[in-house]
């Protein structure tokens, strides 16, 4: 595809997630675009808070799965401009993702 993820954006993830899958705990391998790669204006698609480290098993569950996927803060809508303030259900509990690459937990009563 012509539009790589930068370098930048992809190490801030990985980082963030400490180079494991949030889905499910094991090694990550793969990026995951929250709300669709194909949408463009709004905010900035290879943001750190519009991406995801997934294993492929996890990532293929998502795109498998669009309605549990979105359900659980994996997929957001294309209408959707701020994917930072959805919370992601990962393996180590509720969070949203912040644009500068860093996490916010969430306890019970502020979930979806």
């Amino acid at each position: 595809m012509g539009n790589a993820i930068p370098t930048k954006s992809r190490e801030q993830v990985k980082d963030r997630d400490d180079g494991q899958c949030v889905r499910c705990g094991v090694s990550g391998s793969e990026w995951s675009h929250r709300r669709p790669r194909a949408v463009s204006g709004g905010h900035f698609q290879h943001c750190p808070c519009n991406g995801l480290w997934l294993c492929s098993t996890c990532h293929q569950w998502c795109h498998a799965h669009p309605v549990q996927a979105r359900e659980t803060g994996f997929f957001v809508s294309s209408h959707e401009d701020a994917p930072y303030a959805i919370p992601v259900k990962t393996f180590y509990g509720w969070h949203t993702f912040d644009c500068d690459g860093s996490f916010h937990h969430h306890t019970q009563e502020n979930q979806p």
